[in-house]
Formats: structure tokens, sequence, C-alpha cells
């Protein structure tokens, strides 16, 4: 998979989605050292990856409106965004249907469409959150779940070197070892699969009762035609969920 992830094409990619993303990017940031590098840098990057030497650098963590914003290098950003192009085609079909914020699943404004679509046929609504859900995500829970679908073993090590990271806050270093960053391109997808057990859980039982779950990032709704059905959902989605965030 490691050879996928580093081949020309799909860097390239990586390289045009940089490109557009940090192009008002202000002149002293590194984005424009490897862009006018590009050449050379893109087959240092792939060996150092091949021979297993690629670290990544401290990720920036920026306040924005109250929340933490992790902004990571120019390399590793475009490295990140390659991994998630691979790991996407690899990990998206085996994810639940229910999960709309995954590449291709329609994002908030599908979600919200399927909703509304589906809304006139039932009178209860459950709705809830994870609070704190990128935050609090455990790292071996997720490396665990990862190593069951990714058999490469490089590419599950760039993981685990990537989740735990040095955080620059303000020119303080800290380690972080719990959590994903928000920021990171590569985010939505491995909250996607963190979840998984929750959406097999509700998504199977809305199906027997002719429920419908929705769920995008780590907002979910339930839609239900009596109080009664109402009740069942909800327990086992609050269960479920601290379980498998407090799950060790």
């Amino acid at each position: 998979m490691l050879e996928q992830v580093i081949s020309d094409a799909v860097l390239d990619q990586a390289y045009d989605w940089l490109c557009k993303s940090r192009q008002d990017s202000h002149y002293n940031n590194d984005v424009w050292h490897l862009r006018f590098h590009w050449d050379r840098d893109k087959a240092l990057l792939q060996q150092q990856l091949l021979a297993g030497d690629y670290r990544f650098e401290p990720c920036r963590a920026i306040r924005v409106g109250g929340l933490s914003i992790g902004v990571w290098c120019a390399r590793d950003a475009l490295f990140l965004k390659a991994l998630t192009l691979v790991l996407s085609q690899h990990l998206t079909p085996q994810l639940s249907e229910d999960c709309y914020h995954l590449a291709g699943r329609g994002g908030a404004k599908g979600c919200v469409r399927q909703v509304k679509q589906a809304v006139d046929g039932y009178q209860f609504v459950c709705r809830s959150d994870v609070d704190s859900y990128y935050a609090t995500i455990d790292h071996k829970v997720l490396l665990d779940l990862l190593a069951e679908r990714i058999s490469d073993a490089r590419v599950l090590d760039l993981i685990a070197q990537m989740l735990t990271r040095l955080d620059n806050v303000n020119g303080h270093l800290h380690w972080v070892n719990k959590g994903i960053g928000k920021g990171n391109p590569i985010s939505p997808l491995l909250g996607a699969l963190y979840l998984y057990s929750m959406d097999k859980v509700l998504g199977d039982y809305c199906d027997q009762h002719q429920l419908r779950y929705f769920r995008y990032m780590d907002d979910w709704v339930v839609l239900c035609k009596t109080r009664h059905q109402l009740r069942q959902p909800t327990y086992c989605a609050t269960h479920l969920s601290k379980a498998v965030i407090s799950s060790d």
C-alpha cells in the first residue's frame, strides 16, 4: 500500500490539492519552498518513506473561534493527503453507508437533503453527538481497528507516528497521546472508522425496525415512528459511543 501512496500519480494529486488549499498563504509559508523545489523534494520524499526515515514535524496548533486547529507543515500535509486518497479507496467501501461526511457520500448538504426527504414519514427524532469526539479518540483502539483492515505495517507505523505527535502551541511543544487533530486531511476518515461499531449496531437496528439513521462526523440522527421506538436506539447509541471512546 505504501508504494501506491508514494506513486507519482497520487503524490501529484496531493500536490495539486496542497497548492489550491494554500494558494493564499503568506509569502513566508513553507508551501512556496515546497512548490519551488517540488521536482527534487518529491523524489526525496519517496526515498525517505521507502527507507523508513520519514518523520513528522511538530504540528502548529492555532485557536480559531474557540477551537484548536492543527496546521501541518506543507510536506506533512501533502503526505497526509496522499495517504488519505489511498486509504479512502480502501476503507470507505467497508464503512457504513449512513456516514455522510466521507468522500462521495454527499457531505453535510447531502445528509440534510436525505433527512429532509425522509422526515415526513416519522413523528419522533433523536438527535445527539459525541462530546469532544476528536479530542477523546483512543489511539490504541483506532490503530487496532486499522490493523484489522490494513496489512502494510509501514503505513500503520506512519499513522501511529502521526497520531502520537508533537503540537507546537505558541512555541511550546506538547506531546499528544490521545485524540486526532482537526485540520488534518485524514481525520474525517479515521473518525468514521472509529465509530463503525455504533454505525453497525444502530444501522442494523433501524433497518430491522423500519427506522432511519444518519451520521455526519460526530452528530447522529434517528427518525422514529413511535415514542416507544425512540427509546431503544437512544439507549444503544449513548452506551455504545461511551464504550468505544473509553475503551482501553
